[in-house]
């Protein structure tokens, strides 16, 4: 997967609404790795690193049996089984907009 290149796509194409809250969640089940050829973990994480700097969104990372996100994402938790996910996501939407 080329987490940077998704994430920094969804970024851009999320900057692009008139809406004032701007949330970016992150599912992930683990670490970048595309066949694109360069440095995938270095570069996701200088794509969240500058999206969390700028601000203008706010970006949430939940790992899927995987605690990876806590090398990229400042907002980040971690779910021990599929089966969390429903409950956790809508969690983090209600919250992250409650406090953008």
């Amino acid at each position: 997967n080329a987490d940077g290149e998704s994430l920094l796509h969804a970024y851009t194409n999320l900057l692009k609404r008139k809406e004032g809250k701007k949330v970016l969640i992150v599912l992930s089940d683990g670490s970048p790795a595309s066949s694109a050829g360069y440095d995938d973990d270095a570069f996701l994480f200088k794509i969240a690193k500058a999206i969390q700097d700028e601000g203008r969104v706010r970006l949430y990372g939940i790992g899927i049996m995987d605690r990876n996100v806590e090398r990229y994402y400042r907002n980040r938790c971690t779910i021990k089984s599929a089966n969390e996910l429903e409950d956790k996501l809508m969690g983090v939407v209600r919250d992250q907009l409650l406090e953008v």
